[in-house]
């Protein structure tokens, strides 16, 4: 025992510095630790956010700030790319509604050229397919230049003149 004192003694500044590293060692990685491990944690939820789910964050409760705040940036994620598949939806619909109110009055258009090539027509039905013509053809302009103002609406290009307007 004697010699294990005489050893002690001999290196007491090891005995001291070990523990005492040790112990640092211990408390850093505890309060270093916890935050890192938070870090982690919130990383996960940031990834979650990024997955078209409804699955909502959790975090630990001294994270629940945060974990609300993700939650609310999820929810109008969701929202803007809900709304965003609407107005996607709608924008196609009226291209659709559009090619068929334009293709209409230009069938006729084609028919009527058509029409008109016969050279065995007389001049009486010739100038009734060149008025029907002239109608559908402007028909179809006017359906252009509402899809022009259409567009210039939707970008905001649009200014409005007000003025006063005698009803009676």
């Amino acid at each position: 025992f004697l010699q294990f004192l005489q050893f002690v003694k001999d290196f007491l500044p090891v005995f001291y510095f070990v523990p005492l590293l040790g112990g640092w060692l211990a408390i850093s990685y505890y309060f270093l630790g916890r935050p890192l491990r938070y870090l982690d944690e919130i990383v996960a939820a940031a990834k979650l956010l990024a997955q078209p789910r409804d699955e909502m964050v959790r975090l630990p409760g001294e994270l629940k700030d945060i974990e609300d705040d993700m939650n609310l940036a999820k929810q109008r994620a969701l929202r803007d790319a809900e709304a965003a598949k609407e107005a996607e939806q709608r924008k196609n619909d009226l291209i659709v509604y559009l090619a068929h109110d334009l293709k209409t009055p230009l069938t006729a258009i084609i028919t009527y050229v058509d029409l008109l090539k016969d050279d065995s027509l007389d001049e009486a039905t010739r100038r009734e397919y060149v008025a029907t013509l002239e109608k559908k053809s402007q028909r179809l302009k006017r359906l252009i230049e509402d899809l022009f103002e259409m567009s210039k609406a939707a970008s905001g290009s649009v200014t409005l003149h007000k003025e006063t307007v005698e009803l009676a």
